[in-house]
């Protein structure tokens, strides 16, 4: 997304370092069959998406965060979804690992909960659109629905497809936003970086 705006804006072709993902704090288990939803508990993120869809679809729930909306959201939904609250580094990732799917209903620039998701073996479900279109591969380690639609995401909860994922390739997907892969990438752009300013250099001295 934010690559976009820079060609729409300024007409540059912007290189993309994905920020690092602590890969190796998650690894995958046997999945249960609660969905999740983790963020801040805010009118953005769309939880009441996730809850609304998984209620239509009576699906189980569980919701990992706090917030403004997390008193209304409670109250509204408290009695078909577990909300956990903020937990600790071990306990999310186990609930990664033993989800049946993250949902992550909000258009993200990056949404690092889908690589972690996927660390963890686990399939994200998505509203289309930012970041999880680089992160996540349709139909390979998850699927997308448009923004906001409710009725598309209860589908994509009640079809057996979500089941189908192979943990090892969503494991093998978040390996390209791993802190190795992010140095990497930072290493090659100060690389081009150097050469570009090396290469005007020469341009002044034989213009000179």
């Amino acid at each position: 997304m934010s690559q976009r705006r820079i060609r729409e804006y300024w007409g540059v072709e912007a290189d993309i370092v994905h920020p690092p993902v602590e890969l190796h704090r998650f690894k995958p288990a046997i999945p249960g069959d609660h969905l999740l939803f983790v963020g801040e508990l805010v009118r953005h993120k769309q939880a009441a998406v996730a809850l609304e869809a998984a209620r239509a679809a009576r699906a189980p729930i569980k919701i990992v965060g706090g917030g403004a909306d997390e008193a209304r959201l409670r109250a509204e939904y408290g009695s078909s979804a577990e909300f956990l609250g903020r937990v600790g580094d071990e306990e999310l990732a186990a609930l990664y690992a033993s989800c049946r799917a993250l949902i992550v209903p909000s258009v993200e620039e990056f949404g690092i909960t889908a690589v972690e998701a996927q660390a963890s073996g686990r399939p994200v479900v998505a509203a289309d659109g930012g970041g999880t279109r680089e992160t996540v591969v349709e139909g390979k380690t998850g699927c997308f629905f448009p923004k906001g639609d409710v009725q598309a995401l209860r589908r994509i909860l009640e079809s057996p497809a979500i089941d189908q994922f192979a943990a090892a390739d969503m494991v093998h997907n978040a390996q390209r936003f791993s802190a190795e892969a992010f140095q990497n990438g930072i290493r090659r752009q100060v690389a081009l970086a150097r050469a570009g300013a090396s290469a005007s250099d020469e341009t002044l001295s034989g213009a000179a």
